[in-house]
């Protein structure tokens, strides 16, 4: 089987309503560009290191001997920096929160379910950073397995639109390691779960129903914006060692995942489920900023 191809999307402006909607509805996704600024991204990568990496994990900056797995985290999504001050400094951005308005159609929305995906490279001599390096599978480094989506999963609201943000600290592709998305799939979910429970999560389960995988390449301080139902998954990086990338001492890739949701659909279930939240903010409890439609 050939290699997962590589997909450099079009991108969008964050007030476009007709171009986003359109995409989000015909493909699952849209790209929305320079929703971070140079400036804003140099802020948030100082608050990322400065904040969360070094105060809180420990991590030396110019040291990647001292990046090292922690609790709730080895190597990929970082739940830990949920409610750092660059989680909250990105999500809270003018232009991330004009592109989910766009998309939803109003300004009345919460945070949702966020965290972060930091990928290291091999300089680590990290077990989870060298067994992920030597994982590879027939067609590349993306594994069909983990390819999923949220439509069939309690919580997200048959028939209404959710949205995950995903925002890359650095540029991100085949080689650093990157998101894959299955375009179209949020239309054929069902056709693709019959798919893999007769026959196996292998890419022949997208492939058969007339739709490509694709790893995405963008642009540092872009937005991929796509409906919780298109499938997806992270893919791991083609060349571990970084230097073809950001170099050999640098994150491979930093990804801040901004999950917002409408008012309307919270506000179902009365007032307690804000206060909630408030407290999973004060206590800095990530899996309580989960969405939950009744």
């Amino acid at each position: 089987m050939e290699a997962v191809p590589e997909l450099t999307p079009m991108m969008l402006d964050p007030h476009d309503s007709e171009g986003i909607s359109s995409h989000l509805s015909e493909h699952g996704y849209a790209v929305i560009e320079d929703v971070a600024s140079p400036a804003e991204l140099a802020t948030a990568d100082a608050l990322l290191w400065d904040g969360h990496l070094s105060g809180t994990l420990g991590w030396a900056r110019n040291d990647p001997l001292t990046w090292r797995d922690s609790v709730g985290y080895s190597d990929g999504i970082m739940t830990s920096a949920a409610h750092c001050d660059a989680m909250w400094y990105v999500r809270s951005l003018p232009r991330m929160a004009a592109a989910f308005a766009t998309a939803y159609g109003t300004e009345q929305f919460v945070a949702a379910f966020d965290a972060m995906s930091v990928n290291r490279p091999l300089s680590t001599r990290s077990p989870s950073v060298q067994q992920r390096a030597d994982t590879t599978y027939p067609h590349g480094k993306l594994n069909p397995a983990r390819l999923h989506t949220h439509h069939d999963q309690e919580g997200y609201g048959e028939g209404e639109l959710i949205c995950y943000g995903i925002l890359p600290l650095y540029d991100m592709n085949q080689a650093t390691g990157a998101t894959a998305i299955v375009p179209g799939s949020h239309r054929k979910v069902k056709q693709i779960n019959v798919w893999r429970e007769q026959h196996g999560n292998t890419l022949e389960a997208f492939t058969a129903c007339g739709l490509t995988p694709a790893v995405l390449n963008c642009k540092a301080g872009s937005l991929v914006l796509f409906d919780t139902a298109l499938f997806h998954s992270e893919c791991d990086a083609e060349d571990p060692t970084g230097r073809t990338g950001h170099g050999s001492d640098q994150l491979l890739r930093a990804i801040f995942i901004c999950s917002m949701t409408p008012t309307r659909l919270l506000a179902r279930q009365g007032p307690h489920v804000f206060e909630a939240r408030r407290r999973a903010y004060e206590l800095d409890v990530c899996e309580c900023l989960r969405v939950h439609i009744p």
